[in-house]
């Protein structure tokens, strides 16, 4: 079994994987799927205490975008813990709207995994909330809030899916079948 530091060199291009295993991301570049495949089982094998070995990929201005500073974001939600909370809403409150919308998606699921310190929690609970009821956000990013606040046992998740249901039944029923 390969292990953390295997795929960080992947990551960093001192190893290769044959393409032949990647059965992910067809449609994209050769070094992006194999960057995808590398991050994707980093996340797999990482313990919360290895994702600080992603740290060197989120460094620079949070408004310019990488390949490997967007999966590194998205694999942050995946195994990070509650001190990469500040990082994450930096690159969700950034000007560049596809890191802002993976740190979205990590930041839930932080939440989702209760990792957020309590404030943390709270704040982007109130954020998720807003997002939801803001009638100019993405469908996909009021999906994932609505999926976040269902795994991280939101008290007034009810009210709330039952007015979506009312509202959008498509993104209601997307809701029900992805939770």
């Amino acid at each position: 079994m390969k292990d953390v530091h295997f795929y960080k060199d992947v990551i960093d291009g001192k190893k290769t994987v044959p393409l032949k295993i990647i059965d992910i991301g067809l449609d994209m570049e050769t070094e992006d799927r194999v960057l995808n495949y590398a991050f994707e089982k980093f996340a797999e094998v990482a313990s919360e205490n290895d994702a600080k070995l992603l740290d060197e990929y989120l460094k620079g201005d949070v408004n310019v975008y990488s390949i490997k500073k967007f999966l590194a974001i998205r694999t942050i939600g995946e195994i990070g813990g509650g001190d990469y909370e500040n990082k994450m809403k930096d690159f969700f409150y950034s000007g560049n709207k596809v890191l802002s919308s993976i740190a979205l998606s990590s930041l839930c699921e932080m939440y989702s995994r209760n990792v957020l310190s309590r404030s943390m929690r709270v704040d982007f609970q109130q954020t998720m909330l807003s997002l939801i009821h803001n009638d100019k956000s993405a469908s996909e990013d009021v999906i994932e809030c609505y999926l976040a606040l269902k795994r991280g046992e939101y008290e007034d998740f009810d009210e709330i899916f039952s007015n979506l249901k009312e509202k959008n039944p498509e993104a209601a029923y997307l809701v029900e079948k992805w939770s």
